[in-house]
């Protein structure tokens, strides 16, 4: 899919789904932020996957809004996930516009689950922060980035499987100096 035709397609699920209007969660316990020395619940936005083309083997992510819920100076950031890390990805977005309305959005690939990758599946490089991790007594993840981050637009996602479609789970910050 050529650049053109893929930001049309943005564009036109951007419109179809409303996603300027998408609603946060309430409180899960699945995603903390450790700010100032304090584990700080986030909430989530309602993400949605789309299929880009008909072989079934890339999708596109998409969140609302050009900016994320959380504001955040350091590049280094800690976060605390109750889901194994093969559950979930950490993805940086990138931003097109529709109607003059941001729309932020990863690109995935292949048939299987969000979190598994061999190299034909998950997120594609561009999009993937490689992290480490260690499982902590209380039975959370302790997830930090492998190197500091860029300013930007991020998130920890996880999906629901809903049947016939995916909903998406975005934990989402940003990285602003």
């Amino acid at each position: 899919m050529t650049k053109i035709s893929f930001s049309l397609f943005i564009m036109v699920m951007a419109f179809l789904t409303g996603l300027s209007g998408i609603a946060l969660s309430e409180g899960t316990g699945e995603v903390f932020i450790l700010q100032n020395g304090k584990h700080v619940e986030m909430e989530y936005l309602v993400g949605f996957s789309k299929q880009l083309g008909l072989d079934g083997r890339k999708w596109v992510i998409m969140a609302g809004g050009e900016h994320a819920q959380v504001k955040i100076k350091d590049k280094t950031p800690v976060f605390y996930v109750k889901r194994h890390p093969s559950e979930f990805i950490f993805a940086k977005f990138e931003i097109d516009t529709y109607a003059g309305k941001p729309v932020r959005h990863i690109i995935k690939q292949g048939f299987l689950k969000i979190g598994m990758d061999d190299g034909r599946q998950g997120v594609l490089n561009k999009h993937k922060i490689d992290f480490d991790y260690k499982k902590e007594d209380n039975g959370m993840y302790k997830v930090t980035p492998k190197k500091p981050l860029e300013n930007g637009e991020y998130a920890i996602i996880t999906e629901t499987n809903r049947g016939v479609s995916y909903e998406h789970n975005v934990f989402d910050f940003g990285i602003d100096e």
